[in-house]
């Protein structure tokens, strides 16, 4: 349950990515940033805790490799398991994997749009002072390091439950790197 409520997090980083936005590139004042705070928690905690209780509620909670999270029972042999098995993907996929790429991506999309921005003032005010573009330079290692660490962290585990859900068994040194990444 703590695990799929964790999704919390994951939708944070992309909120975050969102706020930076507005601040540096599109300069929204306080008082509207503040706003926008309260709808990202509203999303970022309604999703998680109904995703988390959602999937409790239909029992499929269980071991799944490194962790103890969204899993049908093994007993995956009769219709009603192997139905089970396709619903216990689904959600992985659903309420787990597909937010995480979308704010990975959503991520790396605000993080380029303030690179540019930042590119674009520095080099205007450049042409006048004959300045290098430090502060360019400072922003584009920023956002790599920002998307990097997402992208590093949650590679691995999802290419083992990609492999998983299309039947495959993922090597164990896969496995091994996806428990340690995460964990």
């Amino acid at each position: 349950f703590i695990l799929q409520a964790n999704t919390t997090s994951i939708l944070y980083n992309g909120c975050l990515s969102i706020y930076y936005l507005v601040v540096i590139r599109l300069s929204w004042k306080e008082q509207k940033v503040k706003r926008l705070e309260k709808v990202f928690h509203v999303i970022c905690f309604s999703f998680g805790f109904i995703s988390a209780s959602v999937v409790a509620a239909l029992d499929l909670y269980g071991p799944a490799n490194w962790n103890c999270w969204i899993a049908a029972s093994p007993d995956s042999k009769t219709i009603v398991g192997k139905e089970r098995q396709v619903l216990a993907h689904r959600l992985q996929l659903g309420l787990f994997y597909i937010p995480l790429w979308c704010a990975i991506i959503l991520s790396a999309i605000c993080m380029f749009i303030i690179y540019l921005h930042v590119r674009k003032t520095e080099m205007t005010s450049a042409r006048y002072s004959g300045s290098e573009l430090v502060r360019t330079k400072e922003v584009a290692m920023q956002g790599k390091l920002f998307v990097g660490a997402f992208v590093t962290t949650w590679l691995f585990p999802s290419i083992v439950r990609i492999i998983q859900i299309s039947g495959g068994t993922p090597s164990s040194v896969l496995v091994v790197l996806a428990g340690t990444l995460v964990g």
